[in-house]
C-alpha cells in the first residue's frame, strides 16, 4: 500500500494514522490508497466519476453508495484537479 502521508502529506491533509486507515479528503470525495501502484478515488457524485474517467488513465467501477474511480499514483495531480483535495493544515516555520 502507499503511504499517503509520505507521498503527499507535506502538501494535502491526509486523515488517518496507519497507513490502511489514510485518505486524503477532498471537496467531492476522498483518495485511498488501493494497491501499491494504484490509488482510488471514492466519491458518491456520478460527474465527478465520469470527468475522472474520462482522462483516459482511469477505471471507474460503480459502488454500492457511489464510484470507486481506480488510476495510478503517478497521475494523482491529474485527480487533484477534479476533486480538489484539502490542502496540509501543518504550519509553516518562520
Amino acid at each position: 500500500m502507499i503511504d499517503l502521508r509520505e507521498y503527499y502529506g507535506a502538501v494535502f491533509h491526509v486523515a488517518g494514522d496507519d497507513t490502511a486507515g489514510q485518505s486524503i479528503p477532498c471537496k467531492s470525495g476522498r483518495i485511498v490508497a488501493a494497491t501499491r501502484r494504484h490509488l482510488a478515488l471514492v466519491t458518491d457524485k456520478a460527474a465527478v466519476a465520469k470527468k475522472a474517467g474520462r482522462l483516459g488513465f482511469a477505471r471507474v467501477i460503480p459502488a454500492d453508495k457511489g464510484y470507486v474511480v481506480l488510476f495510478p499514483s503517478c497521475r494523482f495531480l491529474d485527480v487533484a484537479a477534479i476533486v480538489e483535495p484539502e490542502k496540509s493544515r501543518q504550519k509553516k516555520s518562520a
